[in-house]
């Protein structure tokens, strides 16, 4: 019985240590206000922070893996040639790191039909991981989704909301 309150005790401290040393994460609203940019690395919602084992990766490709979103143009599957040297950093890390998951979801702006979208998706999430695969991840690492434009960065039908729901995300997956 006490060995049971200790252990409630202590998980509910290390709970309030979390929550309050949890960051302030701005939405997307707020990020278009202030002239950011929303959800472009591991600090932002959802995207898991980057694991530890990569000391066999330079400083500069260790940074690059702090971005994990990736823009698109409109109607493309295309990924932007700034996002290369990223990509391959990532790459890079899956080959360092031969037990690390990763997940590449592809998501759309509103425009076009549902199943056009899921499609588009897709597409987009294949082009990251045809780059990762390419440079030398295995295929068994990473996994796609497409979410289409179910999962909004940015509400509003306009091309400012647009540009930013247009992406792909690679996330790390847990253990």
């Amino acid at each position: 019985m006490k060995a049971r309150i200790l252990i409630t005790a202590a998980a509910t401290a290390i709970a309030f240590t979390l929550v309050g040393c949890a960051k302030k994460v701005s939405t997307s609203e707020e990020a278009m206000e202030s002239g950011a940019t929303p959800i472009t690395t591991s600090s932002a919602v959802g995207l898991s922070p980057i694991f530890p084992g990569t000391k066999n990766l330079s400083p500069e490709d260790q940074e690059r893996l702090e971005t994990r979103v990736f823009y698109f143009d409109y109607d493309s599957n295309q990924v932007r040639e700034e996002y290369y040297s990223i990509v391959r950093a990532h790459a890079l890390n899956l080959v360092e790191n031969p037990g690390v998951r990763i997940r590449v979801e592809g998501h759309t702006d509103d425009r076009g039909s549902r199943e056009y979208n899921i499609a588009l998706g897709e597409r987009r999430a294949q082009a990251v991981m045809n780059i990762l695969l390419m440079e030398g991840a295995n295929r068994n690492q990473i996994s796609l989704v497409s979410y289409g434009s179910e999962k909004s960065a940015v509400p509003g039908y306009e091309e400012s909301a647009w540009q930013y729901n247009r992406r792909a995300v690679i996330v790390y997956e847990a253990g």
